[in-house]
């Protein structure tokens, strides 16, 4: 399922200005290495009438002077409907490949909160810079810049 889900990136890179040799050799093998850190291949998350994803903003735990934007993915259906903060709210189920990408090439959110109530409460925590250097690191090491000398 995972490499379909890939395949369907690979397929659409064009559309995102890179080119597919970059997502299958570079960007690929980082999405599913994190996509393992959690349990499900797709998670539901809260969109509005626009269909845009909800960004929470919440306050560092450790300085309340630092703010994150963060997107909550549920792993079921019923914990994502608790969520919901509007009547005009729904919930989208999208593939954790996508989600990881995405979260690699839009700058508005920080991190992914993944919550999942079967693994006792738990949640996994990505951060965007986290996957954004791992993908970069893997560019470099996969396409390695010429020297013209």
């Amino acid at each position: 399922m995972l490499d379909e889900q890939i395949q369907q990136i690979i397929d659409k890179a064009i559309d995102h200005v890179v080119p597919p040799s970059v997502i299958e050799k570079a960007v690929a093998p980082i999405l599913k290495s994190y996509a393992q850190k959690v349990s499900h291949e797709a998670y539901y998350l809260v969109v509005n009438q626009k269909n845009d994803l909800l960004i929470r903003i919440i306050q560092s735990s450790l300085d309340p002077s630092k703010e994150k934007r963060v997107i909550y993915a549920f792993a079921d259906s019923n914990t994502g409907l608790k969520f919901l903060s509007s009547p005009t709210n729904s919930l989208k189920l999208i593939p954790i490949t996508h989600l990881l990408f995405d979260l690699f090439a839009i700058e508005s959110w920080d991190e992914l909160i993944f919550v999942d109530p079967m693994s006792k409460g738990t949640t996994v925590e990505i951060k965007r810079l986290e996957i954004f250097q791992d993908i970069q690191k893997k560019i470099k090491e996969q396409f390695p810049p010429l020297n013209y000398c």
